[in-house]
């Protein structure tokens, strides 16, 4: 199977564990980028129709999560199963347009922990999932050749 990652927080340690964990979503970001960059070329919005979509498998997690690019609904298993969290999907800032808000409600996740997002293919956007364990803020793509398994989505405490 694969690796597990488990996180301990203590008060001590909070602040360098909450720097920690967006670094390293932000790192399996950049080089899920990068891999998709070597592999498929730049993404473009105008290579995929504005029809296309996309389903991402989301995994919000507290202290362990699991290493994931391709989901399978049969082998992968997330901390939370059957469990309501809030959500908020935006398409970033950039030069030229504002942010823009594309969802935002409430869900919950599947027996085995995720839940599903279905967006536009071909964008890049920030994820924002919240429970009572925490909050979590993630940069997710819908290009082709990205990860539709999201197991980076820490959820850290509100303060």
């Amino acid at each position: 199977m694969g690796s597990t990652l488990t996180v301990k927080l203590n008060r001590r340690s909070k602040k360098k564990t909450i720097k920690y964990a967006f670094v390293s979503g932000f790192v399996l970001f950049v080089v899920g980028v990068f891999l998709g960059y070597l592999t498929w070329g730049m993404p473009s919005t105008s290579d995929v129709p504005s029809t296309s979509k996309a389903v991402l498998y989301v995994a919000p997690y507290s202290a362990t999560t699991h290493p994931c690019f391709t989901h399978n609904k049969a082998g992968c298993k997330a901390e939370y199963p059957n469990t309501q969290f809030k959500y908020k999907v935006v398409i970033p800032k950039n030069e030229k347009t504002e942010a823009k808000l594309v969802m935002e409600g409430t869900t919950s996740t599947d027996k085995n922990g995720f839940f599903e997002l279905v967006l536009d293919a071909g964008s890049i956007y920030w994820l924002t999932v919240e429970g009572v364990e925490g909050i979590s803020n993630v940069p997710i793509s819908t290009h082709p050749g990205y990860a539709d398994c999201i197991t980076y989505t820490h959820l850290q405490p509100s303060e």
